[in-house]
């Protein structure tokens, strides 16, 4: 805040498993944060290259939700959303941004295999990550 203090603190590790959720495993960078939004109620959207998936963080209680609490993932291993035939949600994706009327605009890569395998296989969410 504008005294320099604290107001929210945020660690992956105390939300998310590497094992069971990132795509690059045995990653030390399983999660790989590359853009942040906060949103008008003061919730946090954050894009995860490695998890190929955008969280919603409340930064408040709210809704039955606490501080800190994952209000849902866009895309990866875990996605509270399903997409349609042939789609696997976004990855490697950068730049999530929500607009006020509730559309996501993102940055999807989609590496090839020169760079990995980054994408979450729609068939098999929990096996081997795939190029597309």
């Amino acid at each position: 805040d504008s005294n320099n203090e604290v107001v929210f603190a945020w660690n992956s590790a105390d939300h998310i498993d590497p094992a069971t959720e990132s795509v690059t495993a045995g990653d030390r960078d399983y999660a790989h944060l590359n853009s942040l939004q906060v949103l008008p109620n003061g919730d946090i959207l954050a894009s995860f290259r490695h998890l190929s998936a955008v969280l919603r963080i409340a930064r408040t209680a709210h809704d039955g939700f606490q501080a800190g609490d994952i209000i849902w993932r866009f895309g990866g291993r875990k996605s509270d959303f399903t997409f349609e035939p042939g789609e696997g949600g976004p990855c490697a994706q950068h730049t999530a941004t929500l607009h006020p009327d509730g559309h996501m605009v993102i940055f999807d890569n989609s590496p090839n295999a020169f760079w990995g395998n980054y994408c979450v296989n729609p068939d098999d969410p929990s096996g081997p990550a795939i190029t597309r």
